[in-house]
């Protein structure tokens, strides 16, 4: 196969599966654990990735979600159209649409009122946090980081990144199977 988009995103998802946090939000259990402290009350602890892995992760993740990226799911997933068999093309995108679908859902709480999506919890984190930082994300973040459940919401990003992560390997199988292409 010579080289195209499709070469470029498997390369891309090969390497975001070997990263630590990939792994862990993936294999080992993530998320709320209650501990006793020492008022006796309950407190909850937050399992997660350092800061370094986060940020790793969240340069291919990136390339995978903004649409101005060759290796897009997106975009990917219209060159491949060219030289997928139809069934496969279908496929492709039922992943999508069962991606949009899980970051387009709400979780359970909100901050004061404002309900928000796992995508738009990621949107907040990616660019209200980690990267080109936006006034208006960067202050959505701040805002989010003072309320009382501002842990959760980091668990949220991490079921929003998750969400990518195991989608774009599904992904990556259907555009690594060899049945998955026309002959000619």
């Amino acid at each position: 196969m010579p080289h195209t988009p499709i070469k470029d995103f498997i390369a891309a998802v090969e390497r975001l599966e070997n990263y630590s946090f990939v792994t862990t939000v993936i294999n080992t259990q993530t998320g709320w654990m209650g501990t006793f402290g020492n008022t006796e009350r309950m407190e909850q602890i937050l399992i997660g990735p350092s800061r370094e892995e986060i940020d790793a992760t969240l340069l291919v993740v990136r390339q995978l979600i903004q649409n101005n990226d060759s290796i897009s799911m997106a975009n990917v997933a219209d060159y491949a159209k060219q030289v997928l068999t139809d069934s496969a093309n279908d496929t492709l995108q039922q992943i999508r649409d069962s991606l949009n679908k899980e970051l387009d859902s709400y979780p359970g709480i909100g901050v004061e009122g404002m309900t928000m999506s796992y995508r738009s919890i990621l949107n907040t984190y990616i660019y209200g946090e980690h990267a080109h930082t936006s006034a208006k994300e960067r202050q959505k973040y701040l805002d989010l980081q003072k309320s009382p459940v501002a842990e959760l919401f980091t668990h949220y990003f991490y079921v929003a990144v998750r969400a990518i992560a195991v989608y774009a390997i599904y992904f990556k199988r259907l555009l690594s199977d060899e049945s998955s292409y026309e002959t000619v």
